[in-house]
């Protein structure tokens, strides 16, 4: 049985381990949202699409929800639903504004933040979010999110934005939709 269990459970290590888009080289400096209005901002918006990301997995209903706290600070509380057992997690942040749209964002018990840098977003319909760190060997990781404000979205919203993924230099064929039901 234990000889059976350790191949299955380092397989899924390792699949997790793997689940990010990882490219040669250092992390891309896309254009970011110019002169972003922070409190626009704020409010709810749901995961449509993201690129593979370990921490999520396959979670499903996954949502985000921005607070601000200061003028240059907001609050995130980013809830995923485990799509077998049915149980949420809230992960919680606090992303702090450098310039634009581009953030910092330190979440609870993480040692060191990571970027998180607003692409666009038109505030009532979407936002295209990217987050990028270092590898090793000379390689990075890469995140790309679509956040809508609808849990569906319309097909024309969804356009808009894998034009922004596509023209801010990434591939939207990488991207896995979220499920959004029975939430």
């Amino acid at each position: 049985m234990q000889k059976t269990i350790l191949p299955i459970i380092a397989l899924a290590l390792f699949g997790l381990a793997n689940a990010q888009i990882r490219s040669k080289g250092a992390c891309p400096s896309p254009a970011v949202q110019s002169y972003f209005n922070l409190y626009a901002y704020m409010g709810t918006f749901y995961e449509y699409a993201k690129y593979p990301s370990a921490l999520e997995g396959n979670s499903k209903c996954v949502r985000t929800v921005h607070t601000q706290k200061s003028k240059n600070v907001m609050h995130k509380v980013d809830t995923l639903v485990d799509p077998t057992t049915g149980k949420s997690s809230d992960y919680v942040a606090t992303a702090t504004q450098i310039s634009n749209g581009k953030f910092t964002i330190h979440y609870s018990g993480q040692v060191t933040p990571n970027n998180f840098w607003v692409l666009f977003t038109d505030y009532i319909s979407y936002a295209v979010v990217y987050t990028c760190e270092p590898a090793s060997g000379n390689t990075h990781k890469t995140w790309i999110w679509i956040l809508t404000r609808q849990r569906v979205p319309s097909a024309a919203t969804v356009a808009k934005a894998k034009n922004v993924v596509s023209s801010s230099g990434f591939d939207p064929s990488l991207l896995t939709v979220t499920d959004q039901s029975k939430c």
